[in-house]
C-alpha cells in the first residue's frame, strides 16, 4: 500500500508489527528487539515514536487516568495506543488550516453530538482549539513528534503550492447555532481535479491521437526506405561467376583484335618497303 503520510503516523497504524508476542502491550523490550527491522522499513526509530506516544498520553492526563506502566515508560497496553493513536492521526493533516476543513466534513460531530470525547469537547469552538493546539506552528504534533514529521510537513506544504481560502458556514450539531468558518483547499489539488475532467480527459486523447498520426507517418517513411533497401539486387555466385566469364571473354577479344591490327600494321610495312626497293625501275 502506497501512502504519503510521515513515517511516524505510518507506524501507529502497525498495530500487529509493534507487539511481536502478540500478548495486547507494546513495551519497550520489543521495541529493542524489533528496533532494527522497524527503522529500516519505516525511515524512523520506533524507541522515538514510543517515547512520543508516552509523551502524548502524559499529555492527556487531565482527562483520563494513566497506568503506572505508560508514566515508567515501560509498556503501552492496546487500549492506551488506540486512544492516542487518534492524536497521531490529526498529526497528518499538517497545519491548522485544516481544522476548519475537519468541522466542514464532519470530522468531530460524533465526539460534539455525543460528548464522550473530553479532548474534544462539546462545542464547535472547543473541537478547533483541539485542532489548532496539535496542528498550529510549534503545536503539539511539531514538538513532540519525531524530526521526520517536521521535514514531511515542509515538503508537502512546497508540493500542495499556494492556499486558496473560503468561507462557509458550520451549525452545531448540539445547539445549530451557526458558525462562519474558513475552509481552504491548495493548487496543486485544484489542478489534479482539473486533469480528471470530461473536457481535459477528451484534450488528452485529442493529443494523444495526434501523436499516434505523427508516429504512423513516421513509421511509413520508413516502411519506404525499408523497401527500397530490400528492393536492391544483391549478386549471387553464379552471377558473379557469369561476370567472370564475360570478363575473361573480353579479354580474349582484346587479345586477338590487338593480334590483328599488329599482324596488319607489319604487311602494310613490307608492302611500303616493296614499292620503295622498286620505284627505281619504273622511273
Amino acid at each position: 500500500m502506497f501512502t504519503c503520510s510521515p513515517p511516524s503516523v505510518q507506524l501507529v497504524g502497525r498495530w500487529n508489527e509493534l507487539d511481536a508476542n502478540k500478548d495486547g502491550t507494546w513495551s519497550r523490550d520489543e521495541v529493542m528487539k524489533s528496533r532494527k527491522d522497524i527503522q529500516c522499513k519505516y525511515a524512523v526509530d520506533p524507541i522515538e515514536v514510543f517515547d512520543v506516544l508516552v509523551a502524548l498520553l502524559m499529555e492527556r492526563g487531565k482527562h483520563i487516568w494513566i497506568h503506572p506502566d505508560v508514566s515508567n515508560s515501560r509498556s503501552i497496553s492496546k487500549v492506551y495506543f488506540d486512544y492516542i493513536k487518534g492524536d497521531i492521526a490529526m498529526c497528518g493533516y499538517r497545519n491548522g488550516d485544516m481544522c476548519g476543513n475537519l468541522v466542514q466534513r464532519g470530522f468531530f460531530d460524533a465526539a460534539l453530538k455525543h460528548g464522550t470525547v473530553a479532548r474534544v469537547g462539546v462545542t464547535v469552538q472547543s473541537a478547533l482549539d483541539y485542532c489548532h493546539a496539535l496542528l498550529d506552528q510549534g503545536g503539539l504534533c511539531e514538538r513532540i513528534l519525531p524530526s521526520t514529521y517536521s521535514t514531511w510537513k515542509i515538503e508537502s506544504v512546497q508540493e500542495c503550492q499556494e492556499p486558496e481560502y473560503s468561507t462557509f458556514v458550520y451549525k452545531d450539531p448540539n445547539t445549530g447555532f451557526p458558525k462562519s468558518l474558513l475552509s481552504v483547499d491548495y493548487e496543486a489539488r485544484e489542478k489534479y481535479e482539473t486533469a480528471q475532467t470530461t473536457i481535459f480527459v477528451i484534450y488528452k486523447i485529442c493529443i494523444v491521437f495526434l501523436w499516434m498520426l505523427l508516429i504512423v507517418s513516421q513509421l511509413r517513411e520508413v516502411s519506404k526506405s525499408i523497401t527500397w533497401v530490400v528492393q536492391i539486387a544483391t549478386p549471387t555466385e553464379e552471377d558473379e561467376e557469369l561476370e567472370a566469364a564475360k570478363a575473361t571473354q573480353s579479354e580474349s577479344s582484346a587479345d586477338k583484335e590487338a593480334s590483328s591490327t599488329a599482324m596488319t600494321s607489319r604487311k602494310l610495312a613490307g608492302v611500303t618497303g616493296l614499292l620503295l626497293v622498286l620505284s627505281p625501275l619504273f622511273a
